[in-house]
């Protein structure tokens, strides 16, 4: 039986990492207009990163470091693996992927033919 890794599954939702921020401001009772001002950014463009319309781009991970002292790297590989998911999640995209790995499957069975190495069933 062939093993699965981590990465082959397909992610049932995605969190935006928005959503991790307004979970560590309410911990840290630090409202988002005091924020938004401490890290110099408008309220509304805060407000969007937390409602997941906005992404957290290299400079807004920066200064939220600063701010929080959550790490840049931290808040850069959540928004990756965000984007990651969202595209994962795609039923167009899984078709294409699946399309791939039968396509892989069957080079490597001609790459097999040709050398002369018996399939097995």
């Amino acid at each position: 039986m062939k093993s699965i890794h981590i990465s082959e599954l397909t992610p049932i939702s995605a969190t935006h990492p928005g959503e991790i921020l307004a979970d560590e401001l309410e911990a840290r009772a630090i409202k988002q207009q005091a924020f938004a001002q401490q890290i110099g950014m408008q309220k509304s463009q805060l407000n969007e990163i937390i409602k997941g319309k906005r992404a957290i781009n290299a400079e807004v991970a920066v200064l939220i470091e600063a701010a929080l002292g959550v790490s840049a790297d931290f808040w850069l590989n959540a928004q990756n693996n965000y984007d990651l998911a969202l595209v994962k999640i795609q039923r167009k995209v899984q078709e294409r992927i699946e399309a791939i790995a039968t396509w892989n499957t069957m080079q490597v069975a001609l790459n097999m033919q040709k050398r002369g190495t018996r399939i097995l069933d």
